[in-house]
């Protein structure tokens, strides 16, 4: 088993996966909040072109306190040519957190 390696990344390179089908705007001033208060617990998860896989509520509240580096656990994937499986596996795991979902990304 590979061990998880979290790096500090500038927020600039991260870049949001076009196809998030997670709307959870609302969370993002909770978010910033939580992560002034008592800082990262969860790294934002990008792929091997730095697209966000996961985390990108955390991003937008990165954004919005003006935070120049956050944690990053690079995944060795690519998440524009991944498996319909793989998609889904993420969503489902995703799923665990609140927000609204739009399903009609997911086809």
């Amino acid at each position: 088993m590979n061990k998880l390696n979290v790096e500090y990344m500038g927020i600039e390179t991260l870049i949001p996966y076009i196809n998030n089908p997670r709307k959870n705007d609302k969370a993002i001033d909770i978010v910033a909040e939580s992560i002034q208060e008592f800082g990262f617990k969860n790294p934002i998860i990008v792929d091997k072109d730095n697209i966000i896989v996961a985390g990108h509520t955390r991003y937008e509240a990165s954004k919005k306190l003006d935070l120049k580096e956050v944690p990053v656990i690079k995944q060795m994937i690519y998440l524009k040519d991944k498996s319909k499986h793989l998609e889904l596996l993420i969503i489902k795991l995703l799923n665990m957190l609140n927000g609204i979902w739009t399903y009609w990304r997911l086809n």
